[in-house]
């Protein structure tokens, strides 16, 4: 869907009509924080730049989005799939360095 938005030669024509015309008029562009909307991941960007390097920028971003998500197993042995899990957490790393290792008594007591 935003690799069709971004090849659209219609809209990148106009974005580079806009962009020349403002780019003598103007030094820097403001600071930007672009995020991509599912895991809140993004990039911290400011200054001038060209069309080209601001869609290696939104590239960037949409990079960002392919990390979010992951399978955890779930009930009967079934793979539960999270959404918005951050494989990269802590977290989500040490369950799958146990390497399928599960204790067959619950280790917890009263006391």
């Amino acid at each position: 869907e935003a690799a069709e938005w971004l090849s659209d030669n219609t809209r990148r024509a106009r974005v580079q009509a806009v962009y020349d015309d403002l780019s003598s008029s103007i030094g820097e562009v403001p600071h930007f924080l672009l995020r991509e909307h599912v895991s809140g991941n993004g990039l911290d960007i400011g200054g001038n730049r060209s069309v080209e390097e601001w869609e290696s920028v939104l590239q960037g971003v949409l990079e960002k989005s392919r990390f979010v998500g992951m399978s955890i197993p779930g009930p009967r042995g079934e793979k539960v799939w999270l959404p918005e899990g951050n494989p990269n957490a802590p977290v989500s790393m040490a369950l799958n360095a146990q390497h399928g290792w599960a204790s067959s008594a619950w280790p917890y007591t009263d006391d």
